[in-house]
């Protein structure tokens, strides 16, 4: 589960170094056709917002960001992303071709205030 993998990550990372801030995006956007890259199961994103929130809970991580398409300024955030990064303009995109998510990244990176980043992958 979420909640695990990132229990796994932090507790392993913290023991090595400690990080000035623990951020946590939360990638709830699908590719066209709803199928993600690799899916093993089909989601279920009650669930996925009650591990959120058991990760919140257990405060493993300093702050959650929702990369989520139903925020009210879900467009316009993706709007911003592919033209600050691509230049393309009222791109509506979040994942390449391939069904790789890209601008959940780039949506992480955005809201990042340390200078260096460690980017992983939870699952």
């Amino acid at each position: 589960s979420i909640v695990a993998n990132v229990r796994q990550l932090v507790h392993g990372l913290e023991k090595v170094s400690a990080f000035e801030e623990i951020l946590l995006v939360a990638d709830l956007s699908r590719p066209p056709g709803g199928k993600l890259l690799r899916q093993f199961a089909e989601t279920d994103r009650d669930a996925y917002k009650r591990a959120l929130d058991t990760i919140r809970d257990e405060r493993l991580v300093d702050r959650i960001i929702e990369f989520d398409p139903v925020a009210p300024d879900f467009e316009i955030t993706t709007s911003s992303i592919n033209a600050k990064y691509f230049g393309l303009q009222g791109c509506l995109g979040t994942h390449s071709e391939s069904l790789s998510t890209y601008a959940s990244c780039f949506f992480g990176f955005d809201n990042v205030k340390t200078p260096i980043v460690l980017c992983v992958d939870s699952d």
